[in-house]
C-alpha cells in the first residue's frame, strides 16, 4: 500500500471509531427499523489523497454510498460495503 509508512495514527483511529458507531446504531435502531450501513468510497482524488492521479472522482468514490442511501425498501442493513467487493465481512 503507497501509503503504508504514512503517519495517520488520528485519521485511523477515527476510522475504527466511526465503523463502531455505525454498529451501535445498527443495535439501537433495529427495533424501530432504522438502517444503518457504512460504504468505503475507496481513495478518492481530494485534498487529503493530494490529489493522487490514480485516485476515482469523487462522484465514483459516492456511488456505494448513494446506492445504499436510496435503498428504500432497507434490503441492506448494518453492513461494511464498497463499489468494486460490495459487501465485505466486518
Amino acid at each position: 500500500m503507497p501509503y503504508y509508512n504514512l503517519e495517520a495514527t488520528a485519521y485511523d483511529c477515527s476510522k475504527a471509531a466511526v465503523n463502531m458507531l455505525a454498529l451501535q446504531y445498527v443495535r439501537l435502531l433495529d427495533d424501530v427499523g432504522g438502517i444503518v450501513n457504512i460504504a468505503c468510497p475507496g481513495l478518492v482524488c481530494t485534498d487529503l489523497t493530494l490529489f493522487n492521479p490514480v485516485a476515482t472522482t469523487p462522484e465514483e468514490g459516492a456511488e456505494q454510498i448513494v446506492k445504499l442511501a436510496i435503498d428504500m425498501e432497507g434490503k441492506v442493513n448494518g453492513t461494511f460495503s464498497n463499489k468494486m467487493l460490495g459487501k465485505i465481512p466486518w
